[in-house]
């Protein structure tokens, strides 16, 4: 007999006298892997093969815009609305985009199992008896979400492919383990706590906003990554009156309703079993907000409405932050006539992103960062105005900081990095620049492992593991302060952080490997001249040695006429970061509130 473990859980439910096949690098913790591995094996990533990947991504697209408007329909039906399918697109777009990701990750991965199993041979599976389903449904997005990184959701999700796609046997057993998910508590807040304060004078500044002394065109701002002082500003320019994040649970009256998930959406001759075996499921795990809970947030949000209809709604992070009721509001108030403008969210300089694709399909403008990418019709530069770095704001004779990034053991939304087990080549890199710095310029390195999860890679004990000596940042301070007392900052990853950090003209090493964080074809020349002038490497160990190199005239290497030149260019593409981004920001929504 050959066990197949899904996940990694608590060793009580592993049976240790029987060889084991392990569906990926997420199942083995990293303490126990020596004596995991051996006679065991691993299977390879799917998506290590960045062809793969693309060609997949294009399949998730097509796949995505084929479902919708089924969904839409079901879902109208369900409820008794009239919603069209690019308001549905803005309500369940990004959750529908990372629930097909995962479906075609995790049926990849059982596809791979069924190459590698032998006939002659007997394999089993543990299932765990006193777990339901029904404990899995999420609330909504941000708990989707949270679901399809933990362990007890994947082996559920798992086990119903291996049940479908092949012929392995369940052992019935109980369940012995906590779920990683943690429920976030309420906590109370006590009567003039500094919290409570705060609140307090956040809602005085949310209602000024409010204000009007005549008849203004109206702005919601619904998660916009905007300062207050910023929206202050934009408030005054426009002479608008702002919505700021409304608090919609005072409108809540309707109980959640029954709703019978015992349905599919339709098949066409042309299905293939991945694209049955989504249409089948999809109705298991809809959030509530999508299903027993839509006439709650719905009403709400239409109460709300009345009397605040709104000229243009604006977010920067409508979609990640998982909120269905704001997806909701905006999509009642679009009806209505609203336009609906989003912000660039962090980066972007991605060869492929779900995120990106699901931006770009619901919004009616898009403000970009840079003039890269933008027609001056549907995507317009503004600017980066949701930066946390100060220009120039750094110490020349401080320490370096070395920032890094994570993605959780099961990929989530199909993006162009290292997903899941291609975290360890990530993790190989880190090691790699790290172990070829200096001795000395070792002890001046701070290493800024990733504050937001941990997602079970146990960063802290692979650093110690490799480096007993390394200095760790756990992220207990703002990367802003972190950088304020840094002479350099080193990023190890494409997102947004090196982009804040040459906006604000702070000295920047980044470095990344190529094949796991690809950039579109035309953003490669610019790369290039980073590489020119010694700021952008695609290997850990040039990297390090730049950083031997200049180590003590970091300051002077930066202030380099020519490096400054690139510098720029390359922000105005895409961080730019000038005094008038506010400014423009305002112009813009100006002309489309005229």
């Amino acid at each position: 007999m050959i066990e197949i473990i899904t996940t990694y859980l608590n060793q009580n439910n592993q049976e240790n006298n029987y060889k084991k096949i392990f569906l990926g690098e997420w199942c083995i913790p990293f303490n126990s892997k020596s004596k995991l591995i051996g006679l065991n094996k691993v299977l390879n990533y799917h998506w290590a093969s960045s062809k793969k990947s693309l060609r997949d991504f294009k399949y998730i697209n097509k796949l995505h815009k084929s479902i919708l408007p089924d969904l839409a329909n079901k879902l109208n039906l369900i409820h008794n609305k009239k919603i069209n399918k690019k308001e549905w697109n803005l309500i369940i777009g990004y959750w529908l985009y990372v629930y097909i990701s995962v479906c075609v990750d995790r049926y990849n991965t059982i596809s791979n199992l069924g190459k590698k199993l032998e006939k002659e041979k007997d394999y089993f599976v543990k299932e765990f008896h006193n777990l339901s389903k029904d404990q899995f449904i999420p609330i909504d997005t941000s708990e989707a979400v949270k679901f399809f990184h933990d362990d007890l959701w994947n082996h559920l999700f798992f086990s119903d492919l291996l049940r479908l796609f092949t012929k392995v046997n369940f052992r019935k057993t109980t369940f012995k383990y906590l779920s990683s998910t943690k429920v976030n508590s309420h906590f109370k807040l006590k009567l003039f706590s500094l919290s409570f304060i705060k609140i307090r004078i956040k809602n005085f500044l949310k209602n000024f906003l409010k204000l009007s002394f005549s008849k203004r065109k109206l702005i919601y701002l619904l998660n916009p990554e905007i300062s207050l002082i910023n929206i202050f500003k934009l408030k005054f320019f426009t002479k608008s009156v702002i919505i700021l994040n409304p608090d919609l649970t005072n409108f809540y009256s309707n109980n959640p309703k029954y709703i019978d998930r015992n349905w599919f959406l339709p098949f066409s001759e042309n299905d293939d079993a991945l694209i049955k075996f989504v249409k089948q499921s999809i109705s298991q795990w809809l959030p509530k907000s999508f299903m027993e809970n839509f006439d709650v947030f719905y009403y709400a949000a239409n109460k709300f409405c009345i009397n605040k209809k709104a000229d243009l709604i604006f977010s920067s992070n409508i979609h990640h932050d998982g909120c269905d009721e704001y997806k909701i509001l905006s999509a009642i108030q679009i009806k209505k006539g609203a336009k609906f403008v989003l912000g660039q969210h962090g980066g972007q300089i991605n060869k492929y992103n779900v995120g990106t694709e699901i931006e770009r399909n619901v919004a009616d403008i898009l403000f970009s960062n840079g003039w890269f990418g933008t027609d001056g019709k549907k995507i317009i530069n503004v600017g980066q105005y949701w930066h946390r770095l100060k220009k120039n704001q750094f110490n020349p004779l401080g320490n370096a900081l070395l920032v890094t990034g994570l993605s959780p053991k099961y990929s989530l939304g199909l993006e162009s990095k290292p997903l899941s087990s291609l975290n360890l080549s990530y993790f190989k890199d880190l090691y790699s620049f790290y172990g070829n710095l200096e001795d000395l310029i070792k002890k001046e390195v701070k290493v800024r492992i990733y504050p937001k999860a941990d997602y079970g890679w146990d960063q802290k004990n692979r650093w110690l593991d490799k480096f007993p000596d390394v200095q760790l940042d756990y992220g207990s301070f703002s990367l802003s302060r972190e950088v304020r007392r840094s002479r350099i900052l080193i990023s190890t990853y494409n997102a947004s952080t090196y982009l804040e950090s040459l906006a604000a003209n702070i000295p920047t090493i980044i470095f990344w490997d190529q094949d796991l964080w690809p950039v579109p074809m035309e953003c490669e020349v610019d790369f290039k001249k980073l590489n020119e002038v010694g700021i952008f490497f695609d290997s850990p160990i040039e990297a390090a040695n730049q950083i031997n190199k200049i180590w003590d005239n970091v300051y002077l290497w930066w202030k380099n006429e020519y490096l400054q030149e690139v510098r720029k260019d390359f922000c105005s593409k895409y961080s730019c970061m000038d005094s008038y981004k506010i400014k423009r920001f305002g112009v813009h929504l100006k002309e489309l509130l005229n």
